[in-house]
């Protein structure tokens, strides 16, 4: 067995490596939302440039 605090000290870091992963995947969902939406508000704007 390892010692409590170095077992803590293990979860604790996978658990913030999980968060920040999520984090990540969260932020990469909302930009490629974002460039979508600035697409489709840009796409009948160009219509009329054209």
């Amino acid at each position: 067995m390892l010692p409590r605090q170095a077992t803590s000290r293990a979860s604790v870091d996978q658990f913030w490596l999980a968060l920040q992963r999520v984090v990540a995947q969260e932020e990469a969902k909302q930009k490629a939302a974002a460039s979508a939406c600035l697409m489709s508000d840009a796409a009948p704007n160009v219509g009329v440039l054209i």
